[in-house]
């Protein structure tokens, strides 16, 4: 009996050491992925301000160009980015571009998506 029970309870303190030892591991390893995460947020606050900032230059841009041939290069980019610089214009500017964008299928296009921004490009059948 005595043998038992120092058994057990050299079981029972082996096991706590390793479930120590694992909680130990565990934290460590929660305190990389927070580090990591961190990391990543940064980086991605970094991209989105740089991005934010291209936009931004890329609309102006476009702002700048001539109606006709902004179309033409809008009617190059696929329709989330076209959508997004046409909303960053001014009205009269993207009206402007509307009108030369061809062919005018492709300007009913930019249109809905930019009326209704959260339905998919593939829900617009013209």
């Amino acid at each position: 009996m005595n043998i038992a029970a120092a058994a057990t309870d050299a079981r029972f303190s082996w096991q706590s050491q390793k479930l120590s030892e694992v909680e130990t591991r565990i934290k460590a390893r929660i305190a990389e992925l927070d580090a990591k995460q961190a990391e990543l947020k940064s980086w991605l606050d970094r991209r989105e301000a740089i991005t934010k900032e291209a936009k931004e230059t890329l609309v102006g841009i476009y702002a700048k160009m001539r109606p006709e041939t902004a179309a033409a290069q809008i009617g190059a980019l696929d329709d989330e980015m076209a959508t997004a610089v046409l909303a960053a214009l001014t009205p009269r500017q993207a009206g402007a571009i509307f009108n030369e964008i061809t062919p005018p299928e492709r300007a009913a296009k930019l249109a809905g998506m930019l009326a209704s921004p959260t339905a998919s490009s593939n829900d617009k059948k013209l």
